[in-house]
């Protein structure tokens, strides 16, 4: 959280003081080492969990082709 407050804007807000390290399906682990079931993932995650095996795949052959974020006109 010290970390937190001095590099990131004040614009930023977090619900809870939680420090995300990893997550793997329904289980998130904090830097501190806690373990939490996460019952409040975001849209990205909540069908599949954390680190699906299939979208990781999908990601690095993505990431192999192409990997630039903005549509030339």
């Amino acid at each position: 959280m010290e970390l937190r407050n001095k590099y990131v804007a004040n614009a930023v807000y977090n619900v809870t003081p939680l420090f995300i390290e990893q997550g793997e399906g329904a289980i998130l682990k904090d830097v501190d080492g806690n373990v939490y079931i996460d019952f409040a993932t975001g849209i990205s995650s909540v069908n599949l969990g954390h680190r699906h095996p299939e979208v990781l795949e999908a990601i690095k052959n993505q990431l192999e082709k192409y990997t630039c974020t903005y549509a030339f006109t």
